[in-house]
């Protein structure tokens, strides 16, 4: 063999080993929002190819696991098989559309659900629907909720979402100004949740929650970064009030 051939023998070993495979596999975090004491710490996501475990953090994303590509239903269940007879009512079921690359899976309490007492929404966390430095902000309170962070102000009714774009900050002077308030239904006064001050990130994505809270009328609010990577460390929380 010449030493030609060998090179490039080599080199195409060396690109395999470094880049394994070429496609994106399908990643997914989660978060248990809201759970009480003997709420479960780790779920199993049934596919038709294996079953997955994945971790129910409080307070930060989830390590990250890998899901199939393409159109999935997930069901999700405490156990890492499906019952036999299925069970009434059924396992909770979440669809993740082929063009969700990056899922973040948001767990919450539903005890009328007895076969697994949860929720789960899908967040699309994929890169063009959270950019990074973005924050993505869940009102999860049970009221309407205005906040201005920097110069971008939302109004966001109950259990919908709102992605607020960076605020207008250097990279000198990356400080800016947030303000909260909430009115519940029959309110006539806004009442402030939290005035803070924040540091601007471009290179995290941000989720910010306002979270009822067992004895009390108004929710906290606080929030997880996500760095679109791997690590186990890369997710955590950032509580505000």
């Amino acid at each position: 063999m010449n030493h030609t051939k060998l090179f490039l023998k080599f080199s195409i070993c060396l690109c395999f080993a470094l880049f394994p495979s070429m496609g994106s596999a399908r990643t997914a975090k989660a978060i248990f929002l809201g759970a009480s004491g003997d709420s479960p710490h780790k779920a199993y996501l049934l596919t038709a190819t294996e079953p997955v475990e994945i971790e129910l953090p409080r307070r930060y994303l989830s390590p990250v696991v890998e899901l199939p590509d393409g159109e999935l239903t997930v069901v999700v269940s405490p156990q890492v098989s499906l019952p036999d007879p299925p069970l009434d009512p059924p396992l909770p079921r979440v669809k993740i559309p082929e063009s969700c690359k990056h899922a973040i899976l948001i767990f919450t309490q539903n005890p009328e659900n007895k076969a697994f007492p949860v929720k789960v929404a899908v967040v699309d966390a994929s890169p063009k629907k959270l950019p990074l430095g973005h924050t993505l902000f869940f009102n999860l309170s049970g009221g309407e909720i205005a906040a201005k962070f920097g110069d971008k102000e939302i109004f966001v009714q109950p259990n919908k979402s709102k992605l607020i774009s960076p605020p207008n900050v250097s990279v000198a002077n990356p400080i800016f100004q947030t303000t909260m308030v909430i009115r519940h239904k029959g309110d006539t006064k806004w009442k402030v949740l939290s005035r803070a001050t924040q540091r601007h990130y471009p290179n995290i994505r941000q989720l910010l929650f306002a979270v009822k809270t067992p004895g009390r009328k108004y929710p906290r609010i606080w929030g997880v970064v996500d760095s679109l990577t791997k690590s186990k460390t890369d997710s955590h929380k950032s509580t505000q009030n």
